[in-house]
């Protein structure tokens, strides 16, 4: 008994472990980099290097070249101006020798990309490449080794011997040095935090071939233990609904182009090293990421292009996962429909919008928006090439949204390069409905329908006078069908009660409400109808609204032209106001000024304020005569007289127009003054001290 029960025991636990460590479902992409997105992003490119001047960055020239063949773009726009900016950018004196390496790299790979027949001194290249490799950054060191691996296959200029094997490794270690324990890379050794974006780069440089022969024991024990920390990485992204990215550490980058940087470096990793060693990203986060970048396929620069293909390239083709994504063709169906269009078609395609085949397609379940019960339940998908059919008119779906969670199951050898994928999407069943049940009662009471009743068949009217009077209560009652086979009453997002008065065209609109029995329902008290018409008793017109995004067919249903409303009269006061008429003259405004007060008995106390105010001035004349004013250096001649006689002058009209403004001006006209002179001010100004500065150098220089 006890051996059974520690079984049952271990069985619990594993079950609940496999619960919690499941791997979570792969929801696959909700959009993929259609044709349409390949135009769009062609065109943003070649819009760019339609300017007379491009290319003038090299880092540009290559961002553009490179996504165009990517993209499988047979023109390369300005190949031999390109060509011409990279050799100019190699030989560049102030580029080798400010050890601008990151354009030195990209200048190498643009001869590479275009096949550039340029031929430059080797010696000048390879001193600028050695001062780099000796700085602590890692643009340097980076830049540096990644320019000397790439010219090792270039025939620009050879360099083989120039770098040894033990020099690439130590550059390797230096750069491993400026690992953080979370994974990121640090820029200098100095730097606070570190970057996913090196990450990235960092891992792609370790997946190319030429650096994987320079490794040494130690090197591979530290690249190993860099590669534990990719799951660590992708975890600590950040997740928005289905999208992964990864946050910039600084402001050169931006999220789109971090993100990218670090999956095509986990990407490039797993194609070197997954047979020997898992690497810590799921297929689901691939998707993810994937997700993402299609979220920022509206790409505004040549850059973000570049990223965001050069992205999508590496979640695409890896060897861990590839996501997929499930495309319904049309999102709409008629009620009505018959034969394959009643069918519900289903595409699997891959990131770049290409089909995916041998799938598998099941429609696991769809159900009403709303409702929880099942129409179809585990229906397989008829296969035609790259199309999965599902016959889902054959339910007999009323209109409305569905729900369709459908499961994709590669086949064959695409099992091992696409997972299953279980998603969900939204399909809606349009067709005509009518308003049925149609009930109008005319009670006293408000809680209970007991009066005059009218009804009415749709879409007929009620053609005799119905008379309602005030203190009433309307009571309205109607369903919405489906005019299908079922006719089952429906629930729609707008439904309406519109009175209209038939001589001034004045309308009011009543909201109905559905019952548990899904009948609309709407109760229209006549007193509060009244102040809405401001008590004009008449003849009104009853209209039926009924509207919603699966309905072929609104309604607009008069269901009462003739309804003869009598208000109470409306409630005069001594306050009330005259009704205003707006085609008469209305009479004129007079406004009457407040009389000015008589402050005679301030005047002292404003005269005191004023002397106080002008003391300063008397006292700075009087100081003049004991201290003496230094005007050595004041010019009495030339050019320099006009300017500084000038700019005291503009000067005292300044103070001139304020002191007006304090004594009698408006501000406004202080302003114009103000404005105006500032003119002057500035340009007498500015030659009166430049000139003054000038002799007060050339003083200088003569006396030294």
């Amino acid at each position: 008994m006890q051996g059974k029960t520690l079984l049952f025991c271990v069985g619990f636990l594993l079950a609940i472990t496999t619960v919690v460590y499941a791997a979570p479902v792969n929801t696959g992409l909700s959009s993929t980099f259609t044709e349409e997105d390949v135009a769009d992003t062609i065109s943003l490119i070649t819009s760019a290097t339609k300017d007379k001047s491009w290319p003038t960055n090299i880092q540009e020239a290559y961002f553009a070249s490179h996504t165009l063949r990517l993209l499988g773009s047979s023109s390369l726009p300005k190949q031999k101006e390109q060509c011409n900016l990279a050799k100019s950018t190699l030989t560049d004196k102030k580029t080798l020798d400010s050890l601008d390496i990151i354009s030195i790299y990209y200048a190498v790979l643009v001869a590479d990309e275009l096949k550039c027949d340029i031929k430059i001194d080797r010696q000048p290249l390879i001193d600028s490449l050695r001062k780099s490799t000796e700085k602590n950054s890692f643009n340097h060191i980076y830049y540096s080794t990644a320019t000397i691996l790439a010219l090792h296959n270039s025939n620009i200029v050879q360099i083989k011997g120039e770098f040894k094997d033990s020099e690439i490794s130590g550059l390797i270690s230096k750069l491993h040095g400026l690992v953080e324990e979370d994974g990121s890379v640090l820029a200098t050794p100095n730097a606070k935090e570190g970057s996913l974006y090196n990450t990235g780069l960092l891992l792609q440089l370790l997946s190319k071939p030429t650096t994987a022969a320079v490794f040494t024991a130690a090197d591979q024990k530290k690249l190993e233990s860099l590669y534990d920390q990719i799951d660590s990485m992708v975890d600590a992204g950040s997740e928005d609904g289905n999208q992964l990215q990864f946050s910039a550490d600084d402001d050169r980058h931006s999220n789109l182009q971090t993100t990218a940087s670090l999956i095509r470096g986990i990407a490039d990793v797993a194609g070197v090293v997954q047979k020997k060693k898992k690497i810590g990203i799921r297929a689901n986060q691939i998707s993810q990421i994937g997700e993402y970048l299609l979220a920022n396929k509206k790409s505004t620069t040549v850059q973000d292009a570049y990223f965001l293909i050069s992205g999508l390239r590496a979640v695409q083709s890896n060897p861990i996962s590839s996501p997929l994504s499930l495309t319904i063709v049309k999102s709409s169906i008629l009620s009505s429909a018959k034969g394959d269009e009643g069918n519900v078609v289903v595409r699997v395609t891959d990131v770049f919008d290409k089909p995916v085949s041998p799938v598998q397609v099941y429609l696991t379940k769809a159900n009403q928006v709303g409702k929880t019960e099942a129409i179809i339940a585990k229906q397989e998908a008829v296969s035609q090439g790259s199309s999965h059919t599902i016959n889902f008119i054959g339910a007999k779906p009323d209109q409305g949204f569905y729900n369709l969670e459908l499961r994709a199951t590669p086949q064959g050898e695409q099992t091992n390069k696409y997972p299953t994928v279980e998603t969900k999407r939204k399909i809606k069943v349009i067709g005509p409905v009518v308003v049925s049940d149609l009930e109008l009662v005319v009670s006293d009471q408000k809680d209970k329908a007991d009066g005059s009743k009218y009804k009415s068949t749709y879409p007929n009217k009620i053609e005799e006078p119905i008379p309602i009077n005030n203190g009433q209560f309307v009571h309205f009652t109607f369903r919405v069908r489906g005019d299908t086979a079922t006719g089952r009453p429906l629930i729609v997002q707008q439904s309406f009660i519109r009175f209209t008065n038939t001589q001034t065209g004045q309308e009011q609109v009543f909201v109905a409400t559905p019952n548990d029995t899904k009948f609309y329902t709407a109760v229209i008290n006549v007193d509060e109808v009244s102040r809405v018409f401001k008590h004009q008793s008449g003849e009104y017109r009853v209209d039926v609204i009924v509207g919603d995004a699966f309905i072929q067919n609104p309604v607009l249903w008069t269901i009462a032209p003739s309804v003869q409303m009598k208000f109470a009269a409306p409630p005069v006061t001594k306050n009330t106001p005259a009704p205003i008429s707006f085609s008469s003259v209305l009479p004129e405004i007079k406004f009457k000024f407040p009389e000015q007060v008589n402050r005679d008995r301030l005047k002292f106390f404003s005269n005191v304020y004023s002397l106080v105010v002008l003391a300063p001035f008397p006292l700075f004349l009087i100081g003049l005569g004991f201290v003496g004013a230094n005007i050595k250096r004041f010019p009495f001649s030339g050019l320099d007289f006009i300017y500084a006689v000038g700019f005291l002058a503009s000067i005292g009209g300044l103070l001139g127009s304020l002191v007006a403004f304090w004594i009698y001006m408006t501000l406004t006209q202080a302003i114009g003054y103000l404005s105006i002179l500032a003119i002057p001010t500035c340009v007498f100004g500015q030659r009166a001290l430049s000139r003054l500065a000038g002799r007060g150098k050339e003083k200088h220089l003569k006396e030294e």
